[in-house]
């Protein structure tokens, strides 16, 4: 049997329990320094450090075993029963790894050895505040530790159970020669420094609190003096091995010298003990390149003086002394200044207890309790890495001498003592306020407004001030929101915009960073702008001139010939992205200039880019007719926005934005008379099988509106700009029917296929060798199935219009007698002198009557039917009449 198996043997025999004492000492005669864990070889695995303890696996089960204490089996006495252990102590043993029990270990020396030695440090520094701030917050960091360090002695304690109780012979190639039961024994070992520091800790909050808030009903004084008592024991027990590792030495003492520190100031006979003496006498061999345990003696010196202030004298001329020899070794120091700052703060504690104990009046004492901080602030101006922490320390001093000023009255006031505070003060305590657990803006708002009050634009900290109070605002905006007081949240908003926008526009080249976080003037116009745009959003008319001044300050100004705006932000990449919001702003207002001239400059990169360029044409068209200008420059200047316009919809086709854009564009040509500028441009958006409503109503009642044009072009016998005109109308037309067909019937489809067979009539008649036929062709080969299906359209067959197109049909397609009765029953239809269509037909019958006749050999009378037309109406106005005329003059057709 092995030798580590014989002193597992001996360890479980209860009659020699003092034999575990001494196993443990000579154990840590070869303490590492805390913290270290097993060599990363070994199977059990590396320690994890810093980890948070919401990420440690099996928290809830462990707490509810070993804390709680539910769940856990009763003690066997009977050695042969194998210990009950949850799955994963067993899953530790199985794998022989530690893993677990290391993650536990290393958090739990985190909570202690970091988060509560902090609050240990900046205890002293509130010696004299009730209740103490960092005492609270330790109290609530012990019941964190607490639980995490009797987790670890619960999963430790089981495991090294079921070792002492394992039977095998296979014991120590399992368990010994893997390294597992020494790792345990090297946690056990950590374990005595962790139940040391949790003791000091916890006499510490209970000192400072009066009572002990780490468990739930209060422990008494005289628990805490002998928890105290019997770790400094264990301690000075280990340290009197003259063995020991020097680095574990000086360790043991640091703790040793703390521990008595905490006894005697719980109990002032503990002095005169014998123990104290040997202790005394250790710690005054310490020199100062053991800066901590040094440190900790001048403390002690500190306790053991009583509040004498000759002994208080000389506990400061020492730290004096240290300082100057920090700072001629400071080269050779490692942590010079961590050490520099709890030499401050000790050195602080020091002084206020000289103030506490003098005999000044009350309110001399508050002055005088300043002046201590003079050295701290001294140190962070030497130190940047330490402002931040130094910041929090005045700031929560400062926060109890406001509540003291408060409580004076007289002539001593809030408003006098916030101006007797200088920068960094006043800094420290409204970010205290700010960004405390339980934030207070309003008092934050109020001391920066002091700082505001007391210095001019061009102090250096002037504009971290005003970013700080937009910021304050807007955080009391979301609760004021929340208790639905929609008035006061957006007053804390425009206080914040005000702000915001002040430190953009008088400090534009401002930018620092402030504790860990890049404040600058871009940054904090950038908030302003998304507040104002959010308040624009709900209330155009009342904070709209408020959003473009603001606006106006992130995106720039755009001169006259400018492409792009200038100003100190315009460059960033927030600006780009506001430019179109900010003309959108102007075009809202209706001040179009403004507003193009900033849409004009998004850059096609910018999600809103093709919008952007439909809202400056609109803006420009709308623009340019509120201008005084010439008639003829007016018709100009619309026609360049046309082309404009019609680049944009052939750009932008299968887009949206093309919809708006015929629509701008119908208004345009309607100004200019002259509609069919439109014809080419909606045809190609339909193509593209766009079918929106809004546009198939446009194309309809522009074919319609154009119509009596055409009409007159027609019968004037137009051979240049007709056949081509007509073309693109009935290609036009042909798109407009094509998108009802398979759908049920209706009015508006019958309308559409009306226009379609007029544009296809007449074209058929119209059509010359230069001239664009498109979709003639193969209309013409429909004629058939056209007229078919106009027939079965309920009144259509007996409507002169659909004889007409028949007729014009017909005519085209050489079937002349056909064509010549369609046209005798239009004729006997209608008067010739009447001025509306009807008249109109009349005289066109007449003619495609002739030329029917003319065209089946029948034309000796064609000149003798005209001169009496002529001579029968000559005050009719029908094209056609000058068409006749020109017949009879020339001997045939125009055409």
């Amino acid at each position: 049997m092995s030798r580590v198996r014989s002193c597992r043997i001996i360890l479980n025999r209860p009659q020699q329990k003092i034999l575990i004492v001494l196993v443990l000492l000579a154990v840590l005669l070869h303490l590492r320094p805390f913290g270290a864990q097993a060599d990363e070889k070994k199977e059990t695995g590396p320690v994890v450090t810093g980890e948070q303890a919401g990420d440690l696996p099996h928290f809830a089960e462990f707490k509810s075993r070993y804390v709680d204490g539910l769940g856990k089996e009763p003690t066997v006495e009977d050695p042969k029963c194998e210990p009950v252990l949850p799955a994963v102590l067993k899953a530790m043993l199985v794998h022989r790894h530690t893993r677990l029990l290391d993650r536990y270990l290393a958090v739990t020396q985190g909570v202690l050895f970091d988060r509560c030695l902090l609050n240990d440090l900046q205890i002293c520094f509130y010696a004299n505040v009730t209740p103490n701030p960092s005492a609270e917050i330790l109290a609530e960091e012990l019941v964190e530790g607490g639980d995490y360090l009797t987790i670890t002695h619960g999963v430790l304690g089981d495991l090294m159970a079921w070792l002492d109780w394992y039977p095998d012979n296979d014991w120590e190639s399992r368990f010994g020669k893997t390294g597992f039961f020494g790792h345990l024994s090297e946690i056990q070992q950590n374990l005595v420094l962790s139940d040391a520091a949790y003791w000091y800790f916890r006499s510490r909050s209970f000192r400072c609190s009066n009572r002990d808030t780490t468990a739930g009903a209060p422990a008494s004084k005289t628990a805490v003096v002998t928890a105290l008592r019997g770790n400094l024991e264990k301690l000075t027990a280990i340290l009197g091995n003259t063995s020991i590792q020097q680095s574990n030495s000086q360790q043991l003492r640091l703790w040793q010298s703390r521990l008595y520190r905490e006894l005697v100031s719980n109990s002032p006979d503990y002095l005169v003990s014998p123990a104290a003496s040997t202790i005394r006498a250790s710690i005054k061999k310490i020199s100062p390149d053991d800066f901590d345990t040094y440190l900790e003696s001048l403390r002690l010196q500190f306790v053991e003086g009583g509040h004498r202030v000759s002994k208080t004298r000389e506990v400061l001329t020492k730290i004096t002394q240290l300082r100057l020899w920090l700072n001629k070794n400071s080269k050779t120091i490692k942590g010079v200044t961590g050490n520099r700052l709890q030499l401050a703060l000790f050195e602080s504690m020091v002084q206020q207890d000289i103030i506490k104990h003098s005999t000044a009046s009350p309110e001399r004492q508050f002055l005088f309790d300043r002046c201590y901080l003079d050295s701290l602030k001294d140190l962070a101006g030497g130190f940047p890495e330490l402002e931040p922490e130094i910041s929090d320390l005045v700031a929560r001093h400062l926060a109890v001498s406001l509540v003291t000023v408060s409580g004076m009255g007289g002539t001593f006031s809030l408003d006098k003592f916030l101006d007797t505070c200088d920068d960094f003060e006043i800094q420290a305590l409204g970010g205290h306020y700010q960004n405390r657990r339980s934030p207070d803006f309003l008092k934050a708002i109020y001391i920066y407004q002091s700082f505001l009050r007391n210095r001019k634009p061009d102090h250096p900290v002037y504009p971290l001030v005003l970013y700080h109070l937009g910021l304050c605002n807007f955080q009391l905006v979301a609760p004021e929101t929340q208790a639905g007081h929609t008035k006061k949240a957006h007053q804390y908003t425009l206080e914040a915009i005000k702000f915001w926008h002040q430190l953009a526009r008088d400090h534009p080249g401002f930018s620092t960073i402030y504790h860990q976080d890049t404040v600058s003037a871009q940054k904090a116009i950038s908030m302003a702008v998304s507040l104002s745009w959010g308040l624009y959003r709900e209330d155009p008319a009342a904070y709209g001139p408020r959003t473009r001044d603001v606006l106006g300050t992130l995106v720039g100004q755009v001169a006259p010939g400018q492409v792009s705006p200038t100003g100190p932000f315009s460059k960033s990449e927030t600006a780009r992205a506001y430019r179109y919001f900010y003309g959108q702003l102007f075009q809202d207002a209706k001040l179009y200039q403004q507003a193009a001239a900033i849409l004009a400059t998004v850059g096609r990169e910018d999600e809103n880019y093709l919008q952007a360029v439909y809202q400056q044409a609109y803006c420009c068209y709308h623009d340019l007719a509120s201008q005084e200008i010439s008639p003829d420059q007016l018709a100009l200047r619309y026609r360049v926005l046309i082309t404009r316009f019609t680049r944009l919809i052939n750009d932008n086709l299968d887009n949206a934005i093309a919809i708006n854009t015929m629509l701008l564009l119908d208004q345009l040509c309607h100004k200019t008379g002259d509609i069919s500028l439109m014809i080419d441009p909606l045809s190609r958006v339909l193509e593209v099988g766009g079918e929106p409503s809004e546009l198939l109503g446009l194309a309809m009642r522009l074919l319609n509106e154009q119509w009596a044009e055409l009409l007159a072009s027609h019968g004037r016998g137009d051979r240049v700009e007709l056949p081509g005109r007509l073309a693109d109308s009935l290609h036009l037309a042909r798109l407009v029917y094509a998108s009802f067909e398979g759908k049920p019937a209706d009015n508006q489809s019958s309308q559409a296929f009306k226009l379609l067979l007029e544009y296809l009539a007449v074209s058929s008649v119209n059509v010359s060798n230069g001239a664009s036929v498109r979709d003639l062709v193969s209309l013409m080969s429909r004629v058939d199935i056209l007229l078919a299906r106009g027939r079965r359209i309920p009144g259509f067959s007996k409507q002169i219009w659909f004889v007409r197109c028949e007729a014009l049909l017909r005519f085209s397609q050489g079937e002349y007698g056909t064509s010549r009765k369609l046209w005798h029953t239009i004729r006997t239809s209608t008067k010739p002198t009447a001025d509306t269509r009807l008249g109109y037909y009349w005289w066109e019958s007449r003619y495609y009557s002739l030329r029917c006749a003319s065209a089946m050999g029948s034309s000796d009378q064609t000149g003798h039917v005209i001169d009496v037309m002529l001579k029968s109406y000559p005050d009719a106005k029908s094209p056609w009449r000058a068409r006749l005329k020109a017949w009879r003059l020339s001997g045939k057709p125009a055409d």
